[in-house]
């Protein structure tokens, strides 16, 4: 019989622990999703970055 109340933590992330252990596993990743959100709070307009990657960059016409 299938569960009529899924649980996202176990069948999306695939994390079967049980009640006290995923409560302390949420508690702990709420601080760091605390700060990715301050994160995206940057303006980041005139920030850019050091390194640009190219996934086409080894496909140049030169050879090595």
């Amino acid at each position: 019989m299938s569960d009529p109340f899924p649980d996202p933590y176990r069948d999306i992330l695939g994390l079967d622990l049980p009640p006290e252990r995923l409560a302390e596993v949420v508690r702990l990743y709420r601080k760091i999703l605390a700060e990715i959100n301050a994160l995206r709070t940057l303006d980041l307009t005139d920030v850019h970055p050091a390194v640009m990657f190219d996934p086409a960059s080894g496909w140049d016409d030169e050879a090595p």
